[in-house]
């Protein structure tokens, strides 16, 4: 499906698919309906469909990459982690999946009422997510943003955080993802780390690499 282009033609595909599976009930065509959905940013309605697609035997490691990240999208983190989870037993080296992994640890790390041992946790396990999805190939700005936020968050009891957390989001800025104001950095903005971003220009805008994959490639 890497031909579509725009709301569309992807909504077009959708009563396709829809229509195809009416005929013969098929799970695929059902995971291929959700990720058009998905691309059309309705991750309600395209989790539904991938859900019908795993009760339809349909269960691939891009369809519960995708289902946890329409659950992320809708907030639900607990069913995300599940589904991450199971992708993560059926194809370790998905690279977006380990980035949606470190974003869910960052999202479960900032929740109120945890221990500290807890929030730690939860960061390393972000961080170490992050870097397998880097190893993979998926350097994306947008990962190196969220790696940075993670290492924000160690900084806060571990200082040595800082470097790493100000590296990340230079290479954020590089890419053209300019995210310095963010609040996750508040604590950080008066560290030489973090003062020596502030004069930076970005560089070239890249696309947004999406986080979800074609379950039918």
């Amino acid at each position: 499906m890497a031909n579509l282009e725009g709301p569309d033609q992807f909504t077009a595909a959708i009563l396709d698919f829809q229509s195809s599976d009416s005929k013969i009930p098929s799970g695929r065509a059902k995971a291929a309906a959700g990720y058009c959905l998905t691309c059309t940013d309705q991750p309600h309605v395209a989790a539904q469909f991938y859900e019908r697609a795993i009760k339809s035997g349909f269960d691939t490691p891009a369809v519960r990459n995708n289902l946890g990240y329409c659950c992320l999208k809708r907030a639900d983190s607990k069913s995300a982690r599940v589904h991450f989870d199971v992708a993560l037993n059926m194809e370790p080296n998905l690279a977006v999946m380990h980035h949606n992994r470190a974003l869910l640890f960052w999202l479960e790390a900032r929740r109120t009422g945890q221990s500290k041992k807890e929030i730690d946790d939860l960061v390393l396990l972000g961080i170490a997510a992050a870097k397998k999805a880097a190893l993979l190939g998926h350097a994306s700005p947008e990962l190196q943003f969220d790696t940075a936020r993670l290492y924000a968050l160690a900084a806060q009891s571990d200082p040595s955080m800082i470097e790493p957390a100000a590296d990340h989001l230079r290479a954020a800025l590089a890419g053209g993802y300019d995210r310095r104001k963010d609040t996750t950095f508040a604590h950080l903005r008066n560290s030489e780390p973090f003062k020596n971003l502030a004069g930076l220009q970005p560089g070239p805008e890249q696309p947004i690499a999406p986080r979800y994959v074609d379950p039918i490639r």
